[in-house]
C-alpha cells in the first residue's frame, strides 16, 4: 500500500481531498439533521471523538501533504477543527431534538488531538520506512561495488 502511494502521489492526495470533503459534507448534514429516536449503544461523546478525530486526521493530512501544505500544519488543523466544532455545537441549538452541549465540544476537540497524532504517527512510519529502505538500498550498491 505504501509503495503505491509513492508512486501515484498525485492520485492518493486528490483521493484524500475527495475524502476530507466528502466527510466534512456527511459529517455537517448528520449532525444538523433532527435526531431519530434511537437509543446508542454507547456514550454520544464516544461518537464526537471518533467522528471529530477522522476529521481532523482527513484535514491534517492536506496541510501536512497536500496542495496547502504548510510547516505548522498541526495548529492550522486544530484552529480549523476545533473552530468548527464550536460552529457545529452552536448551529445545532435551532434543530428539533439537538442540543449545543459544552461537553459534546470537550469530545469534539479530544478527538482533534486524536487525529492529529494519528497523522503524526503516519508521517513518522513512512519516513522511517523510506529511510530504511534507502539504507538498504545504500548498502546494496556498496556491496556490488566491493564485489565487482
Amino acid at each position: 500500500m505504501f509503495r503505491w502511494i509513492r508512486e501515484h502521489r498525485e492520485r492518493a492526495l486528490q483521493a484524500s481531498r475527495v475524502c476530507c470533503v466528502a466527510y466534512w459534507l456527511v459529517l455537517v448534514v448528520a449532525t444538523h439533521w433532527p435526531q431519530p429516536d434511537i437509543v446508542l449503544p454507547t456514550s454520544d461523546k464516544v461518537v464526537h471523538l471518533l467522528a471529530y478525530a477522522v476529521l481532523a486526521f482527513l484535514v491534517g493530512l492536506q496541510f501536512r501533504t497536500g496542495a496547502w501544505k504548510t510547516r505548522r500544519w498541526h495548529y492550522v488543523t486544530a484552529v480549523i477543527v476545533c473552530l468548527w466544532a464550536i460552529i457545529d455545537e452552536v448551529t445545532q441549538i435551532p434543530i428539533p431534538g439537538r442540543n449545543g452541549d459544552v461537553m459534546d465540544c470537550l469530545a469534539d476537540w479530544i478527538g482533534c488531538a486524536i487525529g492529529i497524532v494519528g497523522v503524526v504517527i503516519i508521517a513518522r512510519v513512512l519516513k522511517t520506512r523510506a529511510e530504511l529502505k534507502s539504507q538498504v538500498g545504500t548498502s546494496e550498491s556498496f556491496v556490488k561495488s566491493e564485489i565487482g
